[in-house]
């Protein structure tokens, strides 16, 4: 799944936040729909 997504998926261009990886956006996408998780509760797991 991650080679389909990859050639959509943005890369490092200069300013900005830098990208996660691919596969690391596809768990944290997986886990907020299996666990019904907000961005926020995500994102203190993962801390």
């Amino acid at each position: 799944m991650c080679g389909v997504i990859e050639s959509f998926y943005p890369k490092d261009k200069g300013a900005g936040r830098p990208t996660i990886g691919v596969e690391s956006m596809l768990r944290i996408h997986f886990l907020q729909h299996w666990f019904y998780l907000s961005n926020i509760a995500v994102e203190e797991a993962c801390n």
